[in-house]
């Protein structure tokens, strides 16, 4: 810093010097569950309810810190960051990041051979409402060779780091992968940590909630999910739900996503239950019963759940009297919800109702669903 050699030589001969490298929990990366080596410079989420908060590696080697931020401003001058994720020598498994806006930039330094990024979609340059161009995605998956050139990618993406070895005519590779991006609560801090921050030399960090200009096209809006918004989405639901209802026809099955809009997913499942409910009903017609008040469809229990995450409905299931059963699913639950039946002598039966969290937890819960599917007899009906 004081000899003003804020260059890419001097940072990664500084970050390979490192003699013994923090660890870090990040089960959503680690390729094997356990601690990975590295350090996240600037602004960090403290769990507890403390909130944004300058990391802890930051507060004590600031020196580190304002080289590092020093040299990313230069390499980077017109993209805001608010941290600075460093990893050491271990490859992230396929991950979507968390607390992270969207737009990131990656460099990795160190002599290695390979480990290139792995994404699943890239931006594209668009055209907005305006008439504006706006970086969006929708480029498909893509390899980014990172070594010692700073890219751009999505970490709201699909991403990992792809397998590395050593360079040629050395014995072991060092891989040390920088990325630069904006925490989601960047203009959410104290007013004395934003200061901390640009003391440092960290580019977003504000405590006033407004929007950089740059982010303003990533961060999703979510102003429709309450108020006027939220109750015409309801009652375009509802109207939805009076104009196509569920099919009534004995063994019909029937389906429907409302997951049009962010935090607006919705649905349901239904099936008539066939044959058996017919006759049930007209057994039912010949006793004789006392009249009773009308209650509306009665409630039906669904299969209790086995997927770790599957989730609890907020309206019970109803069957009615011609044997239609409705299951209502909760909102905003994101994932595979999955309806499995079992027809026997022409009755429908419901013998699972699970969901796969395969946004949050990719491979654990693609595994679980895979299993899941290889464990069904023949002959089995699955929404």
């Amino acid at each position: 810093l004081q000899s003003n050699e804020i260059t890419t030589e001097a940072v990664e001969r500084v970050l390979a010097g490192i003699g013994e490298w923090p660890t870090q929990a990040r089960p959503n990366v680690s390729p094997d569950a356990k601690a990975v080596t590295g350090m996240c410079l600037g602004a960090v989420n403290v769990l507890g309810g403390v909130g944004m908060q300058l990391s802890a590696v930051s507060q004590n080697f600031q020196n580190l810190v304002k080289l590092v931020c020093a040299w990313t401003t230069k390499e980077l001058p017109d993209f805001p960051f608010s941290s600075l994720q460093i990893n050491y020598n271990y490859a992230a498994k396929k991950h979507v990041d968390g607390n992270n806006i969207g737009p990131s930039h990656i460099i990795s330094l160190g002599d290695h051979a390979g480990g290139e990024l792995w994404v699943a979609d890239t931006f594209v340059e668009k055209e907005n409402d305006k008439g504006e161009k706006v970086l969006r995605g929708g480029g498909g998956e893509s390899v980014i060779k990172c070594h010692r050139a700073w890219k751009l990618f999505d970490g709201n993406s699909e991403h990992y780091t792809m397998p590395f070895r050593a360079a040629p005519g050395k014995a072991a590779p060092t891989r040390i992968s920088i990325v630069a991006f904006s925490h989601s609560s960047y203009n959410k801090m104290p007013e004395e940590t934003a200061g901390e921050m640009r003391a440092l030399g960290f580019t977003a960090g504000s405590s006033d909630g407004k929007e950089l200009p740059y982010f303003e096209a990533f961060r999703i809006d979510k102003s429709e999910l309450t108020g006027e918004g939220l109750d015409a989405y309801f009652a375009l639901r509802d109207d939805r739900r009076k104009a196509r209802p569920p099919p009534s026809a004995p063994g019909a099955v029937g389906v429907e996503c409302n997951g049009y809009s962010a935090g607006k997913g919705a649905g349901w499942f239904s099936f008539v239950r066939g044959r058996a409910a017919k006759r049930a009903r007209i057994d039912a017609f010949f006793k004789p019963k006392a009249p009773a008040a009308k209650l509306g469809p009665a409630t039906w229990d669904a299969p209790k759940r086995t997927n770790p995450v599957s989730t609890n409905l907020e309206v019970k299931p109803t069957v009615d009297d011609a044997g239609l059963v409705t299951i209502q699913l909760p909102k905003n639950r994101v994932g595979l919800w999955f309806l499995e039946l079992e027809e026997k002598n022409g009755d429908l039966r419901c013998v699972a109702l699970e969901r796969f969290d395969l946004y949050n937890k990719v491979e654990a819960q693609s595994e679980a669903f895979h299993a899941h599917v290889a464990r069904m007899p023949a002959g089995r009906v699955a929404l």
